[in-house]
Formats: C-alpha cells, structure tokens, sequence
C-alpha cells in the first residue's frame, strides 16, 4: 500500500467481500442438495445473484477509492 491509499477504508471493504463470498459458498452448498424444487433452486440462484452483485460494488467501490 503506497501512501496514497493509506486512511482508506479498503481492508475493511476486502473483509466485506470475504464474508459475501462465504455467504455465496454457504447458498451453492446447498444448491448440492439432490431434488429439490425448482423453486428452491430458483431462491438459491438468485441469492447468489444479489451476492454477486453486492461484491461488484463493493470491488468498485474499492476502485472508486483508489482513483
């Protein structure tokens, strides 16, 4: 981390991703479960739609703060 960065938010946001993608893992590993309803499957998928999502921001608010 160069001086610029230094003050910024950016570890704690990274531990923010850290945690959406154990959440993700969590929602994919029950997605391992064998017949199940398509509407289960269908929860399941958009979760990890909306976690995706969130790490996206995230990543660019990381970005935002590094420009």
């Amino acid at each position: 981390m160069n001086s610029s960065t230094s003050g910024k938010d950016i570890p704690r946001k990274f531990a923010e991703i850290t945690c959406l993608l154990e959440d993700m893992h969590g929602v994919a590993v029950e997605g391992h479960a064998p017949n199940q309803s398509d509407c289960f499957y269908k929860v399941l998928i958009k979760d990890l739609e909306t976690g995706c999502s969130n790490i996206g921001k995230t990543i660019g608010s990381i970005n935002d703060e590094l420009e």
